[in-house]
């Protein structure tokens, strides 16, 4: 089933962050590239993992999890309080510390019931002074910075989604619990953090929160996101995108999250993506482009018209449908997730 939404045109700011963009099969077993195809594979296993039940996830004993090998378990979020789905544990096989959030298993709800809403990221050095980052604190702000190179002096604003920012603050103990007890076990792991839909939502909050205020600045923190909604606005994007360079997220055909909320350029909703966005797209579903730094390139999936939204796209990421049992390719069935 295909799904159309008609999303009005806004105006948008825009800024080209460097990143170096390379193709996924370039550079060997490094996890530092910028985009590589096996990872995206294997990161898009492990969300779909997070959309098992409990007990499968606590046990790891679904049948994705036997294909990923062997995982141990450190935490699972009971979804007692705002149901956000996610677990923490550590993959031997390449050495991570994974985190991974799950997306909202009511699709067509959240999508129509998206609010536009913001409240400050409480990051301190991104409520810096966009002119000597002194990491003065700011407050709600009615007037917004404009992105590019005549940018007034004044104070840096981010703003986030206030449903995507409180969903992550009531697991945020948990997780950094569980991320700290990996690590004391295997000092050398690598952090990484993962989602599909609302899930990739709450993995960009989680990756920067451990960027910026928990872990070293030593340690390395990477990034992959499926199907990923505008998180923040533009302000919030470039801080995002200083921090985590090699973020990445993939964007499937005409996926319609990518999309929400709206971008515009009024203060409540300026919405902007963080970098980099991999659009995968073509006749054959096998095109991984990796897009320019600037969150919203006008020539990946930025450049289909507005009315040309799909549903359909959201639910298969990397050639796989994101639950929890495998069911590949296009003509896989639709559920909820």
């Amino acid at each position: 089933m295909r799904t159309c939404f008609s999303l009005v045109a806004l105006l948008t700011f825009g800024v080209t962050i460097a990143i170096p963009l390379q193709n996924a099969r370039d550079h060997g077993e490094t996890l530092r590239n910028p985009f590589e195809l096996e990872l995206a594979e294997t990161f898009s296993n492990f969300s779909r993992v997070s959309y098992c039940n409990q007990k499968e996830k606590l046990t790891w004993s679904c049948k994705t999890c036997a294909d990923l090998g062997e995982f141990r378990v450190y935490f699972v979020g009971n979804e007692s309080l705002r149901h956000v789905g996610v677990y923490v544990g550590y993959w031997p096989q390449r050495n991570l510390a994974l985190t991974v959030f799950r997306g909202t298993i009511y699709l067509t709800n959240w999508i129509e019931d998206l609010q536009f809403l913001k409240v400050d990221s409480k990051y301190e050095a991104c409520d810096a002074s966009l002119s000597d980052a002194r990491g003065l604190e700011t407050t709600l702000q009615e007037e917004e910075v404009e992105f590019g190179s005549k940018r007034r002096k004044g104070r840096r604003r981010c703003m986030v989604h206030s449903g995507f920012y409180d969903d992550w603050k009531s697991v945020q103990d948990d997780v950094y619990h569980a991320i700290d007890q990996i690590l004391a076990d295997h000092p050398s792991a690598e952090v990484w953090v993962t989602g599909h839909s609302l899930g990739g939502a709450l993995a960009a909050l989680c990756a920067l929160a451990l960027r910026t205020s928990h872990l070293p600045p030593s340690s390395h923190v990477g990034l992959y996101t499926f199907g990923q909604p505008r998180v923040g606005n533009v302000d919030f994007a470039q801080f995002f995108s200083e921090k985590l360079p090699g973020a990445i997220r993939v964007v499937h055909q005409d996926d319609v999250v990518p999309h929400l909320p709206p971008k515009s350029n009024m203060v409540i909703t300026n919405f902007h993506h963080h970098s980099t966005e991999v659009w995968q797209h073509g006749p054959k579903d096998d095109i991984f482009q990796v897009c320019d730094g600037s969150g919203e390139d006008p020539h990946c999936s930025n450049s289909l018209p507005e009315w040309d939204r799909s549903v359909a796209a959201h639910k298969l990421y990397v050639h796989l449908h994101m639950s929890c049992e495998p069911r590949a390719g296009p003509g896989a069935e639709e559920g909820e997730a």
